[in-house]
């Protein structure tokens, strides 16, 4: 994936990001500090509920002798059967009461300081805004990769299952044909197509910069390299 393919995403959301990012920066949230931390969930949740996901938070229950801490916050969006994905973090911070007015949020020649925003409040509102804007895209994603795996079926139906593509993930087994998959990589590399190779399949992906037309492209550069490369083929 080229990351130049999301500036226009950062640039649109970036006034926003760093708003939110500030407040969160400059909320005292101690690992001891439960209601500073309880305060970063709340924003959290607020993102979840508005992209529709089903939220669960579980309060903390010290055991006698330990210090309360802050919630714990836990967010869900079904899928469709697909792959399961699972993302951590963290609200708390290592730093005491005072730090976030001693230290507030700043941005100076395009970097941005304050306690916390690295580790991991950026990284927090970051997930947010890829869990905002990326799951609407899975769909596109996954039509992508079935209209790629039904292109490369029509000239080597052997190396897949189209009906087993159901994420943006297509796996394809050349060793049937007599090819090779390191060696086939290097050759479609050279063509102009960019794959790896994952257990001895070539693995190809979808991905938001993936248009219907350079899926097709794709296809093109496929069977130009793979027909002649493959067992038995007329030189």
């Amino acid at each position: 994936m080229d990351p130049r393919t999301l500036v226009p995403l950062v640039e649109r959301r970036l006034d926003e990001y760093l708003q939110v990012l500030a407040e969160m920066v400059n909320t005292d949230c101690g690992t001891y500090s439960p209601d500073g931390v309880n305060r970063i969930a709340d924003m959290c949740e607020q993102g979840f509920r508005a992209g529709g996901w089903e939220v669960e938070r579980r309060r903390h229950e010290p055991a006698m002798g330990e210090r309360t801490l802050g919630d714990l916050l836990v967010g869900r969006l079904r899928g469709d059967g697909g792959p399961r994905v699972l993302l951590i973090g963290h609200m708390d911070t290592v730093f005491p009461d005072g730090t976030a007015g001693e230290r507030p949020f700043r941005v100076d020649g395009g970097r941005a300081t304050g306690p916390g925003v690295d580790d991991m409040k950026g990284g927090l509102l970051a997930g947010l805004v890829a869990l905002e804007e990326g799951p609407g895209r899975l769909v596109e994603d996954h039509v992508n990769a079935r209209r790629l795996a039904d292109g490369i079926a029509l000239s080597t139906p052997e190396v897949l299952d189209t009906a087993s593509v159901e994420t943006n993930i297509v796996f394809a087994d050349t060793r049937g044909i007599g090819v090779a998959p390191f060696d086939l990589r290097e050759r479609l590399r050279q063509a102009g197509l960019l794959v790896n190779v994952v257990a001895g399949k070539v693995r190809l992906v979808t991905h938001r910069d993936v248009s219907p037309a350079e899926v097709d492209e794709a296809v093109g550069i496929w069977e130009r390299v793979v027909t002649p490369a493959r067992k038995g083929a007329r030189p």
